[in-house]
């Protein structure tokens, strides 16, 4: 049994029989990534579409009865 002893005091230490327990690497999923140009096209085009979506026009306003 192997043991040892602490430097300041001699006092025994536990030492456990187990195995390290081994790492075993992670899967990592794979993310679906475009293109950095493609991303920015589409980027610059749907900026373009929203300000398109959010002109405002006049609304005619109805003639005051007095």
């Amino acid at each position: 049994m192997e043991t040892r002893v602490c430097r300041t005091c001699g006092a025994l230490l536990p030492v456990s029989s187990r195995p390290p327990r081994s790492k075993t690497p992670k899967k990592e999923k794979k993310k679906k990534t475009k293109p950095v140009k493609e991303r920015v096209h589409e980027y610059i085009k749907a900026k373009g579409e929203e300000s398109e979506k959010l002109e405002l026009h006049e609304i005619p306003k109805e003639d005051e009865k007095q």
